[in-house]
């Protein structure tokens, strides 16, 4: 056993030096070629991209408003002051929503959602929540109007709706 350690040692080192004896990849004088000379699927190390004369990208103007299925999406920017005084309108507070369906499908999810927001005259969340989009609906601060929005969602058609703990954003 010890003799095949010596003889597979001795290999390895043979190998070793012969492969770092050999010029493959190093530049021998006389050996380079002219870029003129190169064939197609030669490496030329001296390319430099910044060298081409080709035009520069240019990104097109991107519209103010984006259509995407029925909705319109307004794309706008605001500025600190103005987020500063929608945050101070938009508080979130402890509160309830009634959780109506829970699906893997986004395209149930969304198809549910256009139900929901036609049947109810109150806010309607589709959230992602991996790996299933939920959809709950109303922003109850107290227990017991949580309860009658089951109850109308139950009367609706919708015998799995619960009610769950959540941040809301109070009506006003």
């Amino acid at each position: 056993m010890r003799h095949l350690m010596i003889i597979g040692s001795g290999i390895c080192f043979l190998l070793m030096l012969g492969c770092s004896t050999s010029q493959f990849g190093w530049k021998v004088e006389g050996e380079q070629k002219k870029a003129s000379e190169t064939k197609q699927g030669d490496i030329v190390e001296d390319f430099d991209p910044l060298t081409l004369e080709d035009d520069d990208i240019e990104i097109a103007a991107v519209p103010n408003a984006v259509k995407r299925d029925t909705a319109q999406i307004a794309v706008q920017t605001t500025s600190a002051d103005d987020m500063q005084s929608e945050e101070a309108q938009a508080v979130e507070v402890d509160g309830f929503r009634v959780q109506l369906l829970t699906s893997g499908d986004y395209q149930r999810a969304r198809e549910e959602k256009t139900k929901a927001m036609m049947r109810f005259d109150i806010p309607v969340y589709l959230q992602f929540e991996a790996p299933l989009y939920r959809l709950r609906i109303g922003d109850c601060v107290d227990r017991k109007a949580a309860e009658e929005l089951r109850q109308k969602a139950i009367g609706l058609g919708y015998s799995g709706a619960w009610i769950l703990p959540s941040k809301v954003t109070p009506q006003q």
